[in-house]
């Protein structure tokens, strides 16, 4: 409940915000003096606020905003005449930004254009109600050239804004003065020996405690994801708050907070005001996804270590972060049910997820696309696994810190040491298959 408590008072201050400054945009808009006495000739400044707020928050939110400068703009005027203009412009101004925001290619200079020449007609419909005629559509040429070049400067404002606004993003991470390169659409695997300073890692990527210094964007410009952690700008309209980072303790009890599979699974989305319906699909599917349904409900102090682990799992996943932060998720699981968990970290990144895999097997960390070690409390190294098998030197350096490289990896190079033709591989799939291509080539030669 607390959780919730702050999500609605963000929100609440993110429309009051958005709403004084559309409040001060409509009373500076009123000290410009009309150049032709044309309804509707002033252009809507306050539509940017409206537009910030869709860009920033929510629909919700912007809605929130657009019917707040509605009322406040005709209380400030003092006439039922200016509400219904304000009224008139604005409502058909937003329906403009929703169709705009909708269309992926359209960004926000083109948006506050449309809907400045939107806002000019909406005025024009409510002069033309109220004057009985439709002469006052005479004008629309003249109002639609204007509102684009308004249109134009207001976009870039409100462009300028959004773009200032910084917002939470998957991302390298300082850790005692090094980076971790957490990407989204990838699985960053970190191994160490015991105490080496895995989980003050996860906890500092989670943000429950400080980093060694500021994050930066600098090793990757390409690991900067929307708030809602898609690859490219969109709304976020879900209730969920997108774009935080989850995280799954080591120790499952310390995060299973139900008495039930199911209730566990959806309490963070109950804290964070997902409408019941939408929670139980979203449980539901969770669940399925990780072959869990069975223990839907099941009481947790009934499930074994693994199982617990799992049902961890499946409350951080069912929350849909942006960045997925694993302490060893996998360490208690049956072999069958650590396989699935690896296809579901696989599935996740590429939903565009950044996924971090604290793990003791090596097997799992080779098999992810980036592999960082950390060694006394500091990142030694971070490579893609195919670039350490083909390092010579790799066996050495996971060796000094008391780490084995996987059976595949050092059977390979044993072979290879032997005179065969093999080359490095830390798939098992893939050195059999080399094995039955060298058996087969003897054959033939015999």
């Amino acid at each position: 409940m607390e959780q919730q408590r702050i999500v609605r008072i963000r929100r609440l201050a993110q429309v009051a915000l958005m709403s004084a400054l559309a409040l001060v945009l409509s009373y500076l808009e009123t000290m410009i003096p009309l150049p032709f006495a044309v309804p509707g000739i002033k252009l809507g400044l306050a539509n940017i606020a409206v537009l910030i707020a869709l860009c920033l928050c929510d629909v919700r939110s912007a809605t929130l905003v657009m019917l707040i400068k509605v009322l406040a703009s005709g209380f400030l005027f003092g006439s039922p005449l200016m509400l219904a203009y304000s009224a008139g412009g604005t409502l058909l101004a937003f329906a403009g930004m929703l169709v705009c925001r909708a269309i992926p290619w359209i960004d926000l200079v083109p948006t506050s254009m449309v809907a400045a020449i939107l806002h000019n007609t909406g005025q024009l419909a409510v002069a033309a109600f109220f004057l009985s005629t439709t002469a006052v559509f005479l004008t629309l040429p003249v109002l639609a050239f204007a509102a684009c070049i308004t249109g134009f400067l207001t976009g870039l404002v409100a462009q300028g804004v959004v773009a200032a606004v910084p917002t939470p993003t998957a991302r390298p991470y300082r850790f005692e003065g090094e980076e971790l390169a957490v990407e989204p659409g990838k699985i960053t695997a970190v191994v160490g020996r015991n105490g080496s300073g895995k989980t003050t890692l996860a906890l500092k990527i989670a943000g429950l405690l400080p980093l060694g210094g500021e994050p930066s964007n600098a090793a990757n410009p390409n690991s900067a994801i929307c708030p809602c952690g898609a690859a490219s700008p969109c709304d976020a309209a879900d209730s969920r708050i997108a774009g935080f980072t989850g995280i799954a303790f080591q120790n499952p009890d310390n995060q299973i907070v139900s008495s039930i599979v199911e209730d566990d699974c959806a309490f963070g989305l109950e804290n964070r005001d997902v409408p019941r319906s939408e929670m139980r699909a979203i449980v539901g599917e969770t669940l399925s996804g990780l072959d869990l349904s069975e223990l839907a409900n099941r009481p947790v102090a009934e499930l074994s270590g693994g199982e617990k682990q799992q049902v961890a799992t499946a409350g951080l996943i069912a929350m849909s972060p942006a960045t997925l932060v694993f302490d060893e998720s996998a360490a208690m699981l049956s072999p069958c049910a650590r396989k699935r968990f690896m296809a579901h970290c696989r599935r996740l990144a590429s939903e565009g997820k950044a996924v971090v895999l604290i793990t003791h097997s090596m097997d799992d960390a080779f098999a992810c696309d980036s592999l960082a070690l950390v060694s006394k409390g500091r990142i030694v190294l971070q490579e893609a696994p195919h670039k350490l098998v083909q390092n010579s030197q790799a066996g050495a350096t996971f060796a000094n810190e008391g780490l084995e490289l996987p059976f595949a990896l050092e059977f390979a190079q044993k072979l290879k040491n032997s005179g065969l033709p093999v080359r490095p591989s830390a798939s098992e799939e893939d050195l059999c298959a080399q094995l039955a291509g060298l058996l087969a080539s003897k054959e033939v030669a015999q």
